[in-house]
């Protein structure tokens, strides 16, 4: 997959390929079981960061970026407020 954005926006989060919603119906009609485990056992996110951004990178953002602060006390907490865990 490629994707190429000619006017990057200001600010913000990623772009979605599809809209998760429509996805999920699209699952649930397709493959209720796999749907059915997800549910069960849950689903785990893994973000690795860097500590300064690096454009040239494909992990791109720091967690000071991703989270909008200067320390990692102030990541604790807003991923706290997320329900995410984290590890330094």
């Amino acid at each position: 997959f490629y994707c190429q954005e000619n006017d990057p926006v200001p600010g913000g989060g990623g772009t979605p390929i599809c809209r998760s919603d429509e996805m999920l119906d699209f699952l649930v009609l397709k493959y209720p079981g796999f749907v059915q485990r997800l549910e069960t056992a849950g689903v785990k996110y893994v973000k690795i960061t860097p500590a300064v951004d690096d454009p040239t990178s494909a992990l791109g953002r720091s967690w000071k970026s991703m989270y909008h602060v200067q320390t990692k006390e102030e990541a604790e907490k807003r991923m706290k407020e997320q329900g995410s865990t984290w590890e330094w």
